[in-house]
């Protein structure tokens, strides 16, 4: 089970400055998928299963985040697929599957123009 507090608990920690490329793969039961803050940051084609709010989490990254294709799904009908704040990209074709197989809004975004 996952930790909904505490120490981080994130498949992939993306530090200030760090360039993530995170393509295809699956994580499972971890708090989010992705937490990145001031980095670089592309996403694309990733499942994620059993996650606590957002699978991905992407505060204020030095250039607009893209987000594609991404499939996320959760208990929890308040759950997203991406949580973005700062510059937002491209954001596309992002699923959230709830348990009983309904679809829900995918993005949270908290938009900044990009340059």
């Amino acid at each position: 089970a996952f930790r909904k507090v505490g120490p981080p608990n994130f498949a992939v920690w993306a530090l200030e400055g760090a360039q993530i490329e995170l393509t295809n793969n699956t994580f499972h039961s971890w708090r989010n998928a992705l937490h990145a803050t001031k980095a670089e940051v592309s996403v694309i084609g990733n499942r994620v299963h059993k996650f606590h709010r957002a699978a991905f989490v992407i505060e204020n990254p030095t250039s607009p985040a893209d987000v594609i294709g991404n499939t996320a799904s959760s208990d929890n009908a308040g759950s997203k697929v991406v949580s973005i704040s700062g510059l937002t990209g491209v954001v596309a074709d992002n699923k959230l599957t709830l348990k009983s197989e309904a679809e829900a809004p995918a993005s949270e975004i908290n938009e900044k123009p990009s340059p």
